[in-house]
């Protein structure tokens, strides 16, 4: 700006001598120098001498114009640019020609008050900042600018100079000045400086203001500051503040602060002493930290060393430190109890020293690749005793020290056998709750399709003449779906989710009716005892699946014994106990009635034991079996609320033991089944409601071909509104137990209040819904089981119709 105002200066000077020869500038310049000399009255001499330092000064001008560092531009009084020198042109990137013409604004930034800066050009005849320059290849820079008005008639000088590096070298330090303070903050910690005197001022930091408690910007003395320390922590600070200074020893010492608020808190103060070039003290300079939450976790790290002391010695267990070479460090009073030692003895020492059967090696190679080890070994104490012991090692709880627990299980192994006992039990019963809950949400699903193939081609069967060539292979379908619906049940009796018909037996008459059978089920090389008291209790249980019970497990041994062997099965009154249950889990105490089954065979081992009743898992060969025999007994014993487990070892036989609940009630005859009834065809109207599309086409056209009116529902919602619209009698409501949002018996709720006289039939292959508990029907409930088949729904219907 410096040489904005030495042109000023200039500019003025050659105004004032352009002044005196205006008037004959055209003259001179156009040649007529003797006419205007006598015009003005003087010589042509002079004249001549004016015209010449009137071109060096346009000349001087000129070069001081074009020379200039700093970029300047002459503008009319609209602004516009009517000259520039090359500083001009390189600062906005365009050439003279391009810079004419234009105008400051047009390079503004957007954001530039353009307005505010012409009001204050108009009031002051000059005008000066800063302007955000957006030059035309888009760069932009900061410029310092200033305006001055009528350098020439008509003519303002603008002085241009960009600053944008010292702008973003500016907000650098601004920026690391406030990173310095956030830093600061962070940290808890403040810097300052200060000369030697006691009443000099400090200069410091923000941080050091928020931590002696004083608002910011607040200035103290040394002496100020020394009122702030704590009165038994003043010497060792000025001693240490004197030996910085005499001897050159830097500051660093930890002292109490007492701030306005009345809060007490520590402070780290470390300082040095800058020296001048004759080596005379100059000042001070140094840091302060608020150590004060520090302190108070040193304080409470050395309560908690006294308290884990206490807790070591004093603890149950034993522990151990120790180091990488097993080296006892340290021992608990339990330790010693252990080991039957006193703590001189094993400290000092390797604690494997005591240890029988222990791989010293592979346990510290454990520890030093995973961090911790755990395990069982046996100690053996003086005098040859030996002690079960738990223990679990963790690494590096200190560096190169490991920490040690161990608990005394002597009198635990047989409980620890136990407890792993019913830990296997849990995983097996929860692995077959999981493949029962598959198995019974397949036959479910299966169930729907066997009503559909089943009913169809039952149908189709009717429509076909005796003598059709392709009614022997309808039939073949039937067959298939027969048996696949054989299949169903018993992956529905495995599932625990099958209908049953309980009533009270007496389980030795049952098994004993068995006998012809089951001899003609074995072969003559298997020798069959059947043994039952007298006085057996009875049971409450269905009697076909009872017998589905010892069908299955006779056929199991009579496979297991392919060159004959034994077969018993021996009824006794049982009694399970607290100590029974307590090695089995899902058993409840009580009284029961046991059906033990027991061959001479191969056996099982323990691999084959854990997995022999889960569904399609066999020994047999490909095509002998399908593996749903005891999956079946399985689903059937706990569905009876009953327990079943298998004793075997390999080439010594197996025992099956199945034991149900007794109940007090004395063992009744079979119910009677209902009378056929003389025909299965109809002519009443049925509201028929099922989610599946096939099972629902296929029940519609069973019933509509013998006669019924069916109005159809594939929801709950619609068969709301179809009882809603239809004004005729709707004699039976015909539902799917289990559908989305609205279950069938929550259909039948809504339903038979606005049809008091409707009868309600439900339909499912499932059990576990509101109809169904444990498989067994609520009173008073008409149930059919799917698959349906056209014989079982009309007969059931005509059932239920009948009353």
């Amino acid at each position: 700006m410096s040489e904005v105002a030495g042109l000023r200066r200039e500019n003025e000077n050659l105004r004032s001598r352009l002044a005196d020869a205006e008037a004959a500038l055209q003259a001179l310049s156009s040649g007529e120098v003797d006419a205007v000399a006598a015009e003005v009255g003087a010589t042509p001499t002079l004249l001549r001498a004016a015209q010449d330092t009137l071109r060096d000064s346009q000349h001087l001008l000129r070069s001081v114009f074009d020379a200039s560092m700093d970029a300047l531009l002459l503008a009319d009084h609209r602004g516009q640019y009517v000259d520039a020198n090359p500083a001009a042109c390189k600062l906005f990137g365009l050439t003279r020609e391009k810079l004419i013409g234009r105008t400051l604004v047009e390079f503004a930034a957007p954001g530039y008050d353009a307005e505010a800066a012409d009001r204050e050009f108009v009031k002051r005849g000059r005008m000066e900042g800063t302007f955000p320059l957006v030059r035309p290849d888009g760069t932009r820079r900061v410029l310092d600018y200033r305006v001055v008005a009528n350098v020439a008639p008509g003519l303002h000088l603008s002085a241009l100079r960009d600053i944008t590096a010292r702008k973003r070298a500016e907000e650098a330090v601004s920026e690391s000045h406030a990173r310095l303070e956030e830093a600061q903050a962070i940290a808890h910690v403040g810097s300052w400086v200060s000369g030697l005197g006691l009443d000099e001022e400090i200069q410091w930091t923000a941080e050091c203001c928020h931590i002696f408690g004083v608002p910011g910007g607040t200035t103290l003395t040394a002496r100020e500051l020394f009122a702030h320390v704590h009165p038994a922590d003043r010497e060792a600070l000025q001693r240490a503040n004197a030996d910085a200074i005499e001897l050159g020893v830097p500051v660093d010492i930890e002292h109490r602060v007492h701030r306005p608020d009345g809060r007490l808190c520590w402070v780290r103060a470390r300082a040095s002493v800058e020296r001048e070039v004759l080596d005379r003290p100059d000042r001070m300079v140094g840091t302060v930290q608020d150590v004060t939450d520090r302190r108070a976790a040193s304080d409470a790290l050395s309560e908690s060393a006294k308290m884990l002391r206490a807790v070591f010695d004093n603890t149950s267990d034993s522990l151990v430190v120790f180091k990488d070479a097993g080296v006892y460090l340290d021992v608990n009073p339990a330790t010693c109890e252990l080991f039957g030692r006193p703590r001189e003895e094993l400290v000092g020492h390797v604690g494997a020293d005591y240890y029988v059967d222990f791989e010293t090696r592979s346990a510290r190679e454990s520890l030093s690749a995973q961090g911790h080890n755990s395990g069982e070994v046996t100690i053996r104490r003086p005098g040859g005793e030996l002690r079960f012991v738990e223990y679990s090692a963790k690494t590096d709880i200190l560096p190169g020290l490991h920490l040690a627990l161990f608990r005394d299980v002597t009198g635990r192994r047989v409980a620890d056998d136990q407890r792993r006992h019913l830990a296997d039990q849990l995983r097996q019963a929860q692995k077959m709750e999981a493949i029962g809950a598959l198995a019974g949400g397949v036959a479910h699903d299966f169930n729907n399709v066997l009503s559909v193939i089943l009913s169809f081609t039952s149908l189709v069967l009717d429509d076909l003449k005796a003598g059709d060539p392709i009614r022997a292979d309808i039939q073949e379908i039937g067959r298939a779906g027969e048996r696949a619906t054989d299949l169903t049940r018993q992956l529905l009796a495995f599932s625990r989710k099958q209908m049953l018909q309980p009533q009270v037996l007496d389980l030795g008459k049952a098994v004993l009716g068995m006998e012809k059978m089951l001899r003609r089920l074995l072969s003559e090389a298997i020798e069959l005892s059947l043994l039952s008291p007298s006085a057996l209790g009875s049971v409450l249980a269905d009697p076909g699946q009872l017998e589905q019970i010892v069908m299955n497990l006779a056929v199991n041994a009579r496979d297991a014994m392919p060159s004959g062997g034994k077969l018993s099965i021996e009824l006794a009154n049982a009694e399970l106990d607290l100590d029974y249950a307590a090695l089995h889990r899902e058993v409840a105490p009580g009284r029961y009635v046991m059906l033990a089954v027991t061959d001479t065979g191969v056996g099982m081992d323990a691999a084959t034991r854990e997995r022999i009743f889960e569904p399609f898992f066999t020994t047999k060969e490909m095509g002998k079996g399908t593996g749903l025999g005891l999956s079946t007994v399985f689903g059937i014993v706990k569905q009876s609320m009953g327990h079943i487990w298998v004793y075997s070892e390999p080439g010594r036989g197996t025992t099956f033991k199945v034991y149900l609940p007794r109940v007090e009630q004395a063992a009744r005859t079979v119910r009677s089944v209902p009378p056929e009834p003389e025909s299965l065809r109809g002519s009443e109207t049925v509201l028929l409601v099922e989610d599946e599309e096939h099972v629902r086409v296929a029940t519609r056209t069973i019933l509509q071909r013998h006669g019924y009116n069916v109005l159809d529902a594939q929801n709950g919602g619609e068969a709301l509104l179809i009882c809603e619209q239809f004004t005729a009698k709707i004699h039976l409501l015909l539902t799917d137990v289990i559908m989305p949002r609205m279950s069938g018996r929550q259909v039948a709720e809504r339903l038979v209040p606005m049809r008091p006289d409707m009868k309600v039939l439900y339909v499912s292959g499932y059990t576990e819904d509101s109809v169904i508990h444990h498989g067994v029907l609520d009173a008073g409930i008409a149930f059919l089981a799917k698959p349906i088949t056209p014989n079982a729904l009309l007969r059931k219907v005509r059932e239920v119709l009948g009353g």
